[in-house]
């Protein structure tokens, strides 16, 4: 699959890159500064160190994790190493990264409880290398630079984390899936702050929601999914 790529208007670059069981993207922001969020799982290694050699990512300012399950965290470590530069994660998941070893989100849906019921029997995802001097993520605007800024959109897990570039774009790890119609993420520990993670991402002011799992989300489908979301007695779609 080719790479899928945005351009802000303030000159950064944002890259989809490993798209088989995980994506991730790398950023190249406006002052220069290079970043790759979210790492995907071991399996898909090779395939994306070779996207970032086309890109031309020789080096790394820094890995930035929107949470800590494995799909997301599982090459932290390794590209650690091999680019040399940090890691952060989401303050309240730094441990799980440290030690290698994830919670798996509870089903958000009937669907989503049966994936994550066979996923647990498996130990899909549960673990992966450990990252001993992972580094909290900090939250604000211009926390990386003046291209870059994080928000906590917990929902997908009690601390999960998007960050935005340029106003413009947001990488959202798993507060969106999406899959046809619907964006609601199927795993979820806390469904009920969805929604919250949600208005917290049009706050932004963002045009584009990048997801981990799924095609790009437009402003106007998020509106209109959050609208749905809130009416009474509304029921999440998996």
């Amino acid at each position: 699959m080719k790479n899928l790529s945005w351009q802000t208007s303030q000159g950064s670059r944002i890259v989809r890159v490993g798209v088989v069981r995980s994506a991730c993207y790398a950023v190249e922001t406006g002052d220069g500064r290079r970043y790759l969020i979210d790492t995907a799982v071991p399996g898909e290694r090779a395939a994306i160190e070779a996207q970032l050699e086309r890109l031309g990512f020789k080096a790394l300012d820094a890995i930035l994790l929107t949470h800590a399950h494995g799909d997301h965290a599982g090459n932290a470590a390794a590209w650690s190493r091999r680019f040399g530069c940090p890691v952060y994660a989401p303050a309240g998941e730094v441990g799980q990264v440290r030690a290698g070893r994830c919670v798996l989100p509870a089903g958000a849906t009937p669907l989503g409880a049966a994936v994550m019921a066979v996923q647990r029997r498996l130990h899909v995802c549960e673990t992966f290398e450990p990252v001993p001097d992972v580094r909290p993520l900090p939250l604000g605007e211009g926390v990386f630079g003046p291209h870059l800024g994080v928000v906590a959109t917990p929902g997908h897990t009690e601390c999960s984390a998007s960050i935005v570039v340029d106003g413009e774009a947001a990488l959202v790890g798993d507060a969106l899936i999406h899959r046809g119609r619907s964006v609601f993420p199927p795993f979820a520990d806390r469904p009920e702050q969805v929604g919250d993670a949600w208005r917290v991402l049009l706050g932004t002011g963002a045009e584009t929601f990048l997801c981990a799992h799924g095609g790009p989300v437009e402003r106007a489908l998020l509106e209109r999914s959050l609208a749905a979301l809130e009416r009474p007695g509304r029921r999440p779609r998996a």
